[in-house]
Parts: structure tokens; sequence; C-alpha cells
């Protein structure tokens, strides 16, 4: 299936369910704002003390964020295949095996972590906050960390739609299986994750407002790029 087929069905299936779907993603998204505000420190200082500050905020914003993002993939791929909604799908990976979500977040996280370690270090130990040519080269760092850490976890991106699908895999092999789901559909994703770059673009000239109706076609985009994976495969 090409990513037009998959965008054409995700907003075939999402439409019936525009309205309670855009609610419930928002109301995710805000309780995903606030573990991020509180666990997450921006780095406004210096020093070893900031340091382990920011590394132990981003891994917790990052697992109880992964937890979530479990259950907001439940809720779509139950839309998308059951053509039902239920808003409290998003609490699912609290009820469900969190231990198992949360050993394969901790894998996830990490991979992200040592990314993002040369931002880090250079962050709290280098940068001036007051020198506007070493926050460009913060801002770089950071760049080019996300992007390298994106492209090693592309491996891993159907994780979380597999705790919801198979949840009778043990979490390595979840991760396993998301290896061998990938396999020759990185471009696809990627691909995927580009189209989306427009409408992004397009969000942020309504100051994010347009973000409540984007993120439901995302979500619902991705459950339908797993459900092509899956078919095309033998599991």
């Amino acid at each position: 299936m090409t990513l037009k087929e998959i965008k054409g069905n995700a907003r075939e299936n999402l439409l019936p369910f525009l309205g309670i779907s855009a609610t419930t993603v928002l109301i995710a998204s805000i309780i995903q704002t606030v573990i991020a505000s509180i666990a997450s420190l921006p780095i406004t200082g210096t020093g070893f003390l900031t340091f382990f500050t920011y590394e132990a905020g981003f891994i917790i914003s990052s697992l109880l964020g992964g937890i979530i993002h479990v259950g907001i993939c439940k809720y779509f791929l139950a839309l998308i295949t059951e053509k039902k909604v239920a808003p409290f799908d998003v609490l699912h990976g609290f009820r469900h095996s969190p231990d198992k979500i949360l050993s394969v977040n901790i894998f996830m996280t990490f991979i992200e972590v040592i990314c993002l370690l040369p931002y880090a270090v250079y962050s709290c130990f280098f940068a001036n906050a007051a020198d506007k040519q070493s926050v460009l080269i913060s801002l770089s760092i950071f760049l080019l960390c996300e992007a390298i850490a994106f492209l090693i976890l592309l491996p891993f991106s159907l994780t979380s739609f597999i705790l919801v699908d198979m949840p009778d895999l043990s979490a390595a092999k979840t991760i396993k299986m998301s290896c061998y789901l990938m396999k020759k559909h990185y471009f696809k994703l990627i691909g995927l994750y580009l189209s989306f770059i427009p409408l992004s673009l397009a969000s942020l000239i309504t100051f994010g407002i347009g973000d409540i109706w984007l993120k439901p076609y995302i979500h619902s985009c991705f459950a339908e790029f797993y459900l092509t994976v899956t078919e095309q495969k033998t599991i």
C-alpha cells in the first residue's frame, strides 16, 4: 500500500470520530505536557547538578510519556480495526502490563539518552547562554543528536503498537518483532514522517491550534501504517 493510500484510509476511518478523537488526543497531550514540564527541565545552568537533573528529568518524562503513547496506539488501532473508540484507552499502558511497557521504554530511552549525551554535556559544561554563537552550537548539536536518535530508533518504531496488538510477547520479543516488521519499510516510514511537515508548518501559523485536528490524523496514519506492515508479513 502506498503512502497516499495509507493516508487516505486514515482520513476515511478517522472522519466519523474526529471530534472525540481530537478531544482524546488533546487530553493525552496535556497529560504528556504536564509530565514533561514537571520531570524534564530545560538546561539553564552549568555543572554536574544541572547535568544529572536534566538527565533524570528526561528519563522520567520519556518513560511516563511512552506509557501514554501505548494508550494512544491502543485507541487508534481500535478506531481503525473495530470502528469504535474508547477515550480511556489512552490509559491502557497504566492498566495492562506496565512493567513490560516500562522495560521496552527503558530500552528506547537508554538509546535516546546516549544519542543526546553530546548535547547534554556541551550545554551543561561548555555552553554560555549569553553567547549567541554558543547557543547556536548547542542547538545544532541537539538537532544532529535528535536526527541520529531518530535513525537508530527507526527499527523499533512499532513497539507501542505491538505491545497492544500482541500482548503475549515478552519485552525482548516485542523489540525483535518491531525490527522484523520494519524490514524494507524504513524509507516508507521516513516518507510518512516527512509528509506531515507541510501540515505541521501550517499548524504553526495557528499557534498550535491546528494540532488539535492534525495529531489525530497523524496517529491514524501511523496505525494504518502498522496494519499495512503486519498484513505484508507472516507472523
